[in-house]
């Protein structure tokens, strides 16, 4: 009998910085998209050389001016004009469904292709690692988590960063430590799933479960999934990788982690007073092993036609949420009553839609649209 099953195990999040020089061209295209969206409060997509961005009415963190992304299981970009002072003008963060659906290997084809449309040039030496995060995925009925039972070694220096979440009595999230350097977080992960309506990676879980454990989940509600996910910041990442590129981290990637999980360790309490000596928790050694059996390519989960039923569903809920609530917005405007209300929206709608139908930017902006919405959805 398997005492902690891991259900899944995989990168949750990966970062790239690239030293390219975007075209000029191109970040006047994200400018005049970031209008657009700043006006609209919503991404909006712009065409480059056939691939579709949706451009986000803001910038990004790190004096990054347009920030991007390609989809529910694409990249999320930042861009800016490259200088001589500051040459790593694109960042790439990997989204943590494309890493569990196509793997990290096929996630970085992607952002180098989508690099060379754009016409930048780079080599080993012009693509670094930013952040690297390792997640175990373990089934544990009735955990209890014990932040008293979490030892650092002997040199770190990470104690005064501590954030800790509860539910009642019990701790239901934990994270040590700070970035850019290194992380451990501690959470129940079933929990937020449910909590957040993330059907995806319940499908991801039943695949694992399945594959991994001969496990049929029949009721996910029933589960306790908890998370132990290491995370490796850039200035951790200098100090283990050099140079800290993509091709040295595929080769080095397992140490790191390893090198992490003995940074913080979980342990099984004693009568001893010193709790360096503790064995360690049974949990995780389970979570080292699955860190010495890390590999890039790993298999990937499948993307079911179901998998893109349901992204497409949920995103048509939260347009229909949406459109509720701009409706109630107008309709407290108006003075409309609740009795009055469901007549108002039938009369509303059907005004709106009448005169929008027949002016010259309706076909264009429809089109767009569900462009838009193809581009993301492979509808």
């Amino acid at each position: 009998m398997i005492d902690h099953p891991v259900i899944y195990s995989g990168f949750d999040t990966l970062e790239l910085s690239y030293r390219v020089a975007p075209p000029r061209s191109f970040l006047e295209r994200l400018g005049d998209a970031q209008t657009l969206a700043k006006a609209d409060n919503r991404a909006v997509p712009v065409n480059f050389c056939g691939s579709e961005l949706f451009v986000e009415p803001s910038g990004g963190q790190g004096g990054y001016a347009y920030r991007a992304h390609t989809g529910p299981l694409g990249l999320i970009w930042k861009f800016r004009e490259a200088t001589a002072t500051s040459p790593w003008s694109v960042h790439v963060k990997f989204r943590a469904h494309g890493l569990a659906i196509k793997g990290p290997l096929k996630m970085k084809s992607e952002a180098d292709a989508f690099l060379r449309v754009l016409g930048c040039r780079f080599d080993v030496s012009d693509v670094r690692v930013a952040r690297a995060d390792f997640a175990v995925d373990i089934l544990l009925d009735n955990y209890r988590l014990n932040t008293d039972y979490i030892v650092f070694h002997a040199r770190a220096n990470v104690s005064e960063h501590i954030e800790r979440t509860r539910t009642g009595e019990f701790f239901n999230y934990v994270r040590i430590g700070r970035m850019p350097g290194k992380q451990l977080c501690i959470y129940n992960k079933s929990e937020a799933i449910l909590q957040s309506r993330d059907s995806l990676w319940r499908d991801i879980f039943e695949q694992s479960a399945l594959s991994r454990l001969g496990l049929i989940i029949d009721d996910f509600r029933t589960l306790e999934i908890w998370r132990f996910e290491l995370r490796a910041g850039k200035k951790f990442l200098d100090t283990k990788i050099r140079p800290r590129t993509w091709e040295s981290f595929l080769t080095e990637a397992r140490s790191c982690f390893l090198i992490l999980s003995r940074s913080f360790k979980l342990k099984t309490p004693t009568c001893d007073l010193n709790r360096t000596r503790w064995p360690l928790d049974p949990i995780w050694r389970s979570v080292i092993a699955e860190i010495e059996c890390l590999k890039l390519d790993h298999q990937p989960a499948r993307v079911s036609d179901e998998i893109w039923e349901k992204l497409r569903q949920e995103y048509q809920d939260g347009l229909d949420k949406q459109l509720v609530g701009l409706l109630l917005s107008s309709a407290a405007c108006e003075g409309v009553t609740t009795e009055t209300f469901s007549s108002f929206v039938s009369a509303k709608v059907k005004s709106l839609t009448e005169d929008y139908c027949k002016s010259n930017a309706f076909a264009e902006r429809f089109i767009k649209r569900r462009a838009e919405y193809v581009a993301q959805f492979k509808a």
